[in-house]
C-alpha cells in the first residue's frame, strides 16, 4: 500500500466495539517495523455545505474513474485512524495528482495553528 491508495476496510468509529466497512484513502505507512497504514475515512453522505476539512469527489470530475468509487464522496481528514495492513479487504483505486494535492491542503489546515 501506498500513500494516495483508496481501499475498504473495516473502519473503527470513536465507540471502540463499532466499526463499519467504507472506503479510506491511505495517508501514509508507518515508518516502523509495523508498517502500518494512517487512513482517512471516505464517506458517500456528502454535507450541503463540506467544511475545509472534507474534500469532495465527484462522478463528474474528470480523474473520479480512477478512485474506484462507486458514487460521490467526501474524504473527511479529520476521520484518522491507524490500521494493519492486514486489516485491508482490498484495493480499489487511487487519488489522482489533483485529489492528493487537495487532502495534502486540507491536512495543513487541520494542523496549522
Amino acid at each position: 500500500m501506498n500513500a494516495g491508495d483508496i481501499i475498504l476496510i473495516n473502519f473503527p468509529f470513536t465507540i471502540p466495539t463499532v466499526s463499519k466497512v467504507r472506503p479510506a484513502v491511505v495517508i501514509a505507512v508507518t515508518d516502523d517495523r509495523y508498517r502500518d497504514l494512517v487512513v482517512c475515512a471516505i464517506s458517500s453522505v456528502i454535507p450541503d455545505t463540506p467544511s475545509k476539512r472534507e474534500i469532495v469527489f465527484n462522478s463528474t470530475d474528470d480523474d473520479f474513474n480512477q478512485t474506484g468509487l462507486r458514487a460521490n464522496s467526501v474524504v473527511k481528514v479529520d476521520r484518522i485512524a491507524t490500521l494493519r495492513e492486514s486489516d485491508v479487504i482490498t484495493r480499489i483505486g487511487k487519488c489522482s495528482p489533483r485529489q492528493w494535492k487537495l487532502i495534502v491542503d486540507a491536512f495543513q489546515n487541520l494542523v496549522s495553528v
